[in-house]
């Protein structure tokens, strides 16, 4: 009888997750008018969509995303400056990869998984907080198509697979109740066990969100401490926030395992604090503000109606609000009737306990992410990465869904006592269903991902450009690197007219090219392309030439006079027409003729000794401040600890030698010990400078040479730096490719040293 019971739950959930997500892909395929649009072409095609696109290519290319060969060049894409591993995605799309080999395709495919995600995800958390089946279903499908699912659209692809938020919700529910899951844990003795089991279901669901998207893991953090010890304070019991805090140690614990090359990269190559810079300001600018929860974007059908929500929708401030913060007349009534439950709280009235949990995860969560409130202090006192708390739209839509599904299924208990309530019933779900899916996928909102119109445009532009980098593909050999002008870092660099990441366009349509573009901001590879970005154009060539580039890129959004300068120097200089795309926005310069040229100019032994020199790069680091000129002269000052980073950008060995005068200008003498595994050295600091010069032998790959003093502070009285000793004419001479029996012994020594 019991096991009969089981198998009857077992169909009911079956088909309770299987109407979810047929009836989110069926709704979506008709509001998206998908049988209009290539799946093989990118929805979105421009802004931050470029980086989910190179994501993917990525990782189809390099079989993971986090490195790339053939961008960054010359030392190749690292992206763990720039984290953001979004794991749980990319498995399910390196699962997917096995059958999709196309990564626009790939990408569009694993967008318009997310929504069945999603309804999965969400009647699985309702299910579990006792939500009737016909009512998950129908708060599961409203929830997989709030405004915010379009809006973010491809465009933050990984925001939009917010298929954690529900088993996060639930988690927090569950240490609200003082569940017996971790109360009981004692008394475990069989691995079936159903709190054991329960257990490990709630250890898996805590490894997902720690694989997640950094907010998702932060919101739910956030999420189950303000549950915890909400129950703790009302029930007097500890269990709750004990239960609370074992759950975040699980997804702290699984988030620092995925992390570990994060943290080994920095270790090996140093940090890198000015990669992504944040300001506490931005938590303001990209903060939640209240009423773009419930004001509708003005599109809903209705011309009068349209306009008058639609001037709404400016802000007091006068900053439009982002319309996919809505989250639609269900969630709107269902906000409302969490701020009642809050009024009700005090009152001897007893209310659902389940509304009570959510009310107050409600009330929280907006006091975190409106525009002024704790977001700002955390980003004020702990970090400012944490910025765009608007994104927990995706949170409160799910609270505010449950919480009118929870009012509208104690209706339907009530009505259920016979056929023709029970009929009642399903006819108030359906209305609420017809009505929500009209409201929150008018076409305002569809805008966020694609439409008929600006699909067609978007077919245009991708295939015009997939043209022009053939014909780039064509001119110059396979496995060629193409420098892109203008230069700028990765990530979040804009130039007039130009993207963050229009530059990465060429690389999603090349098959056989390296790209300049996507050097992480200020690694060797980005110092190399800055510097030689702003040689003049004969000597920039000549650089490109000596590093082995074939070619030079150039899209003129990113000059103020349409790159007409640059382009007709680059002509008069290789005297040749470029290749120009259809509109002439881009443009492309062959160079492998004028590297002959040259070549033979200074012929072979100088021109390798050029080669060698142009592939070392001096990187000063922690502890030394910019560099200052007066006349001839040149220096550093540098704190007591300093380092300096030397870059072999080859695959070759290098020797030469490091040349630079050191001084302080203290009436006494101090020590300064330089240590590496490439010399050490020490050097008695006085007033009249010391000249250093120490041969090296620089195997490929990064180098740090440390340099520590005893010194003390030569800045003025009231300076904000710590000056301890001067690092004057620093350069590099005698540099030249080592031999090959040489380079193998050295690359011994350094790697067993």
């Amino acid at each position: 009888m019991r096991s009969c019971r089981v198998s009857t739950e077992i169909r009911s959930a079956l088909i309770a997750y299987g109407l979810a997500a047929v009836l989110s892909a069926a709704i979506v395929t008709w509001r998206l008018e998908l049988w209009d649009v290539g799946l093989s072409i990118p929805f979105r095609y421009g802004g931050d969509a470029i980086t989910g696109l190179v994501y993917t290519k990525a990782m189809l290319d390099n079989g993971w995303y986090t490195h790339n060969s053939y961008i960054g060049m010359p030392t190749g894409w690292v992206l763990y400056d720039y984290p953001g591993l979004h794991t749980i995605d990319f498995i399910i799309m390196k699962i997917l990869s096995v059958f999709l080999g196309n990564y626009a395709l790939l990408v569009n495919s694993y967008y318009l998984l997310t929504f069945p995600l999603v309804a999965i995800s969400a009647v699985f958390a309702l299910r579990q907080i006792r939500l009737s089946y016909s009512s998950a279903v129908v708060a599961a499908v409203l929830y997989s198509l709030i405004p915010y699912h379009f809006m973010r659209g491809e465009g933050h692809l990984f925001l939009s697979a917010y298929y954690i938020i529900p088993m996060a919700v639930m988690l927090a529910m569950q240490v609200g109740n003082d569940s017996e899951v971790w109360r009981s844990l004692g008394a475990l003795r069989s691995l079936f066990n159903v709190n054991r089991f329960r257990l490990l279901c709630s250890v898996l669901a805590c490894a997902l969100i720690a694989l997640a998207d950094i907010y998702f893991i932060f919101f739910s953090i956030y999420t189950l401490m303000v549950s915890g010890l909400s129950a703790t304070l009302s029930k007097r019991r500890k269990a709750p926030f004990v239960s609370a805090c074992g759950l975040i140690v699980v997804i702290l614990l699984v988030s620092t395992a995925n992390h570990l090359p994060v943290f080994a990269h920095s270790r090996a190559h140093g940090s890198n604090p000015s990669a992504v810079q944040r300001g506490p300001r931005e938590a303001l600018r990209l903060g939640l503000e209240i009423n773009g929860l419930v004001i509708p974007m003005g599109c809903q059908g209705i011309p009068t109606i349209d306009q008058v929500l639609s001037d709404h929708r400016v802000a007091h401030r006068g900053r439009r609000l982002n319309p996919g913060n809505y989250l639609g007349l269900v969630g709107v009534i269902g906000l409302l009737i969490l701020f009642v439950e809050i009024l009700k709280m005090g009152s001897l009235r007893r209310s659902d306990s389940r509304l009570r949990q959510l009310s107050i995860m409600n009330i929280w969560l907006l006091l975190l992410a409106t525009v002024g409130n704790l977001g700002y202090l955390f980003a004020l006192l702990v970090t400012p990465k944490i910025r765009a708390y608007d994104r927990i739209t995706v949170v409160i839509a799910f609270l505010a869904i449950a919480a009118f599904f929870i009012v509208l299924d104690s209706l339907g208990k009530r009505l259920s006592r016979g056929k023709a309530g029970r009929a009642a019933f399903f006819l108030i779900l359906g209305a609420f269903l017809v009505t929500g899916i009209f409201d929150q996928t008018a076409e305002g909102y569809m805008r966020g991902v694609s439409n008929v119109l600006e699909y067609e445009t978007t077919k245009q532009q991708y295939k015009a450009d997939a043209a022009f980098i053939r014909g780039i593909e064509s001119r110059v050999p396979k496995n060629s690197m193409v420098f892109q002008l203008p230069h700028h870092p990765w990530p979040e660099t804009k130039r007039h007219k130009m993207g963050s990441y229009d530059h990465l366009m060429a690389y999603l349509h090349s098959k056989s090219l390296r790209w300049s573009f996507g050097a992480m901001r200020d690694r060797p590879g980005d110092l190399w392309l800055r510097k030689t970005s702003t040689k003049k154009v004969n000597k920039m060539v000549e650089s490109l030439c000596l590093m082995g580039f074939a070619g030079v890129y150039i899209d003129r959004y990113g000059y103020a006079d349409s790159g007409e300068k640059i382009v007709a120097r680059l002509r008069g200089l290789l005297h040749q027409e470029p290749l120009e795309s259809e509109g002439g926005r881009l443009v492309f310069f062959q160079i492998s003729e004028y590297s002959n040229v040259i070549r033979n100019q200074y012929g072979l032994d100088e021109w390798e000794r050029k080669r060698a020199k142009e592939h070392l790069q001096l990187s000063w680091r922690r502890g030394f401040y910019g560099m200052e000129k007066m006349a001839t002269n040149s220096w550093r000052w540098c704190q007591p600890c300093g380092e300096l980073w030397i870059h072999n950008l080859s695959d070759r060995t290098i020797e030469c030698t490091l040349v630079m005068s050191l001084g302080s200008p203290q009436s006494h003498s101090s020590q300064l010990v330089i240590d590496s595994k490439l010399f050490r050295d020490s050097v008695e600091l006085s007033r009249e400078p010391q000249l250093l010069e120490n041969d090296m032998v620089v195997p490929p790959g990064d180098h740090v040479i440390t340099f520590k003093s005893d010194a003390p502070n030569a800045a003025r009285k009231g300076a904000k730096r710590f000056c301890a000793f001067q690092v004057i004419e620093p350069g590099l001479s005698g540099v030249h490719w080592c031999t090959r029996e040489k380079n193998r012994t050295e690359a011994q020594r350094i790697n067993g040293a």
